[in-house]
């Protein structure tokens, strides 16, 4: 009898045991469930406000808080254009860096043809969320129409060449692209080049590259470069037989230039060049004269492939003018690789600056 007990009290004990450990199981289940639960929700709310951030740029309230100290960061001591913040790694770092309450542990980026993506992490559990930010900031949709490409012709009889992008979408960079673009793509893919651009450079044109680097890199945003007709497009305010040269303007002659419309050879020594020195088009393209020479594709006339409108021109150049291109040889950047075609620098330039910029169509 007494050994009957035992064993029973033995199987009550167990009993208890298990029922408690089962409990026990259950609660620790249950609080890892509402950490876990809590922690997605905390990389949720981050996440909204690293997407506001992101497309806020400059205007964001923790731009402003960390402003100084991020261009002391990166040695940037010129005024440049702080919109160029918007949707670029480089301002989220440095909010995440600089601000006492971070948005964010840890964070890995990476980039492909049009997003960023990230990997937030919670500090307390560790748990992750992947998130993917657009790239697009800076591009802008050409409406649909009737275009023309090129200078007017001289002679009232002569074709005139006339596109249509209707049923076509297709985008173009408002901007150049940068230097702190470029190191993107230099960090990402093994590329010839390997030289990271710092300090006050950072937003200044990618200027250096060949031809065949310029087409590379846009491929790698899953563009291609910017084709002369579609420049044209985004530039010239008619498409009529009487257009005129300028962006601005009817006009077929124009006194009074300012620095703010062509960036020319007298503007050096008044204020430094930025990316936007000069006026945006009617649709929005920045320095489609002035500026440094542009690189582009053009499918109608190869050998008119070159922007020759710049700061290595005074104002009164022939140059300065809309749809009216040198020619660049896509190998070098000294002056024997540009042809322009009689009508050279009147000061003595070996070496040029020579930008980009991409666009892409979106087949729907």
């Amino acid at each position: 009898m007494k050994k009957f007990k035992s064993i029973f009290i033995i199987v009550i004990l167990c009993l208890i045991s298990l029922v408690f450990l089962l409990k026990t199981e259950k609660t620790n289940k249950s609080e890892q469930f509402v950490r876990r639960k809590d922690a997605l929700l905390r990389l949720i709310k981050n996440s909204t406000e690293i997407h506001r951030i992101w497309l806020e740029g400059e205007d964001s309230r923790e731009w402003g808080l960390v402003r100084n100290q991020c261009l002391k960061k990166y040695n940037i001591t010129e005024s440049f254009d702080e919109s160029l913040l918007r949707c670029r790694p480089m301002l989220l770092a440095c909010i995440n860096e600089f601000l006492p309450k971070k948005l964010f542990n840890s964070i890995n980026n990476k980039s492909d043809a049009y997003s960023y993506q990230f990997t937030l992490e919670d500090s307390d559990t560790h748990e992750k969320l992947d998130i993917s930010l657009n790239n697009k900031c800076h591009e802008l949709y050409l409406e649909q129409g009737i275009y023309a490409y090129g200078e007017a012709p001289k002679n009232t009889n002569a074709d005139d060449y006339k596109f249509d992008i209707y049923n076509r979408h297709i985008y173009f960079d408002q901007h150049l692209v940068t230097n702190d673009e470029l190191n993107e793509w230099i960090k990402s893919y093994k590329t010839e080049l390997n030289t990271i651009t710092n300090g006050n450079l950072l937003f200044k044109p990618a200027s250096q590259l060949s031809l065949k680097q310029m087409r590379s890199y846009c491929s790698f945003r899953g563009q291609q470069l910017m084709e002369a007709h579609i420049y044209d497009a985004a530039t010239f305010l008619t498409a009529d037989k009487m257009r005129s040269p300028f962006y601005w303007t009817k006009k077929i002659r124009e006194k009074n230039i300012s620095c703010l419309q062509i960036y020319t050879e007298e503007c050096l020594p008044d204020f430094k060049w930025k990316i936007d020195s000069s006026s945006a088009s009617w649709a929005g393209l920045y320095n489609s004269l002035g500026g440094v020479p542009e690189a582009l594709r053009n499918p109608v006339d190869p050998d008119s492939n070159l922007k020759a409108s710049s700061f290595y021109f005074q104002r009164t150049s022939p140059w300065h003018r809309l749809g009216f291109r040198a020619n660049w040889d896509g190998l070098g950047n000294e002056r024997r690789n540009i042809n322009f075609r009689g009508i050279d620098p009147l000061t003595y330039t070996d070496k040029f600056e020579i930008g980009f910029r991409c666009m892409r169509e979106v087949y729907q």
